[in-house]
């Protein structure tokens, strides 16, 4: 989801098509259990979601299947532009400039708001106010995060938690330790705005190839931010042979398995 980048790094094209093409793809339990909660199905659909910081569309394809309408914001052009250039973009899925806090998106019309990997970076009190505003009544809101996923061996699990918590040290925002808790403070809040509010733990199985399991890094705020640093050298090259050689692989194109854990928040109104 979008807002991974702050700032102006995130509206450059370059970042946005590597999001799209290396962002891990989002399982089918997440939206089986968005629907559960909303009453929805993919026999039984909705009329309009709203999923706010969506990048390219990695949430609102997939919510499609279950709504007959979803309307992708995003603050990035150039997220839009990525989204509408996806050759698998559904027909149903509209994209349009807007924010967390200022959708754009009119009052009373969605069935279900949403925001995947990106709430961490809302104000999360005008968010709230954002959703109940375009929200129909019983509408429902869901936000999810995922947090460093399991590789397959100890010494890749070793080497990918190190780069995260050494290497990156001092790269994070303040904001990304809302990920580290896994949404708890995003979840205390939203109790004080929402009628009903759930947490559900699940996990977010994918298989992909060692080289694009380093790009995926190559996403991360954290990075970014250890590039902007002058004379720096890129730490991705040696990363990937360390975990080729970690992952017992004779190649960067070979596939492994990567587990992420979700977690889920869903409240109504």
């Amino acid at each position: 989801m979008a807002g991974v980048l702050g700032g102006s790094a995130w509206k450059e094209a370059g970042v946005a098509a590597r999001y799209a093409a290396f962002r891990p793809s989002y399982s089918k339990a997440i939206f089986d259990a968005i629907a559960k909660f909303s009453g929805k199905s993919e026999e039984s659909k909705g009329e309009t979601a709203v999923d706010i910081a969506t990048g390219s569309g990695q949430a609102a394809f997939p919510l499609s299947t279950y709504f007959k309408r979803v309307l992708a914001v995003d603050f990035s052009q150039a997220q839009v532009d990525a989204g509408n250039s996806r050759k698998e973009k559904p027909d149903n899925v509209t994209f349009m400039l807007g924010s967390a806090e200022h959708s754009g998106v009119d009052a009373s019309t969605a069935d279900l708001v949403t925001a995947a990997q990106a709430a961490h970076w809302f104000d999360i009190p005008a968010f709230a106010a954002e959703a109940k505003r375009v929200l129909r009544p019983q509408g429902t809101l869901s936000v999810w995060t995922y947090d460093l996923g399991a590789l397959e061996t100890k010494e890749a699990n070793a080497t990918f938690q190190g780069f995260y918590h050494d290497t990156l040290d001092g790269c994070w925002s303040e904001k990304r330790k809302i990920v580290d808790a896994r949404y708890e403070p995003i979840y205390e809040e939203l109790k004080h705005h929402f009628g009903t509010v759930e947490k559900v733990t699940l996990e977010m199985p994918t298989t992909m190839t060692i080289h694009a399991l380093v790009n995926y890094i190559g996403t991360w705020s954290g990075y970014a931010e250890y590039m902007k640093v002058q004379g720096r050298d890129d730490p991705l090259p040696s990363l990937l042979d360390r975990l080729v050689s970690d992952l017992h692989a004779s190649s960067p194109h070979e596939v492994t398995k990567v587990v992420w854990p979700v977690t889920l928040i869903n409240a109504r109104v």
